[in-house]
């Protein structure tokens, strides 16, 4: 009997009922307590609510930077392939020029070579070239140093009698 005393009645109430009239003061006590018990879970479900919340709009705002961030890169490799290429086309360019200029030097030393072997002297322009300057004309060496020398001794002769 005494069991029954305390079982349940279903009154569409939220607190527990006595089988009796009145409420006891155990299932007061028991009711508080579930009622705490029920707002402290309300209260941090809604707290796990609010941080799921900033949590996922925290994921969303790293997602449009991650994607940000890569269209960057792919911008910034174009960009360096770009300038790579650029970097081999001014390599080839400088590469050509100077194997222009090399031409053109010694085209240059052939033209002086040549007008100074000409007969009439009269056409020459004035030159005055030591061994040592002409030889930074870059007209081809030959490959025997003692012919190296009496091409040297020849020219210095030539040019400076």
């Amino acid at each position: 009997m005494k069991k029954a005393r305390f079982l349940m009645q279903d009154t569409g109430d939220s607190r527990p009922r006595c089988s009796g009239s009145k409420p006891c003061l155990f299932e007061e006590i028991l009711s508080g307590h579930i009622h705490e018990k029920v707002n402290q879970e309300r209260v941090q479900y809604d707290e796990a609510l609010v941080r799921a919340d900033r949590l996922l709009k925290q994921t969303r705002s790293l997602r449009s930077q991650v994607q940000h961030l890569r269209e960057d890169y792919s911008g910034l490799e174009d960009q360096f392939h770009h300038l790579t290429g650029l970097h081999a086309k001014f390599n080839r360019a400088a590469q050509e020029r100077l194997h222009y200029l090399d031409r053109e030097s010694h085209l240059a030393g052939v033209i002086a070579y040549l007008m100074a072997q000409h007969k009439d002297k009269e056409l020459l322009v004035p030159m005055c070239f030591s061994a040592r300057d002409w030889w930074r004309l870059k007209v081809p060496d030959f490959g025997d140093p003692r012919d190296r020398r009496r091409k040297r001794r020849m020219m210095f002769r030539f040019l400076c009698s």
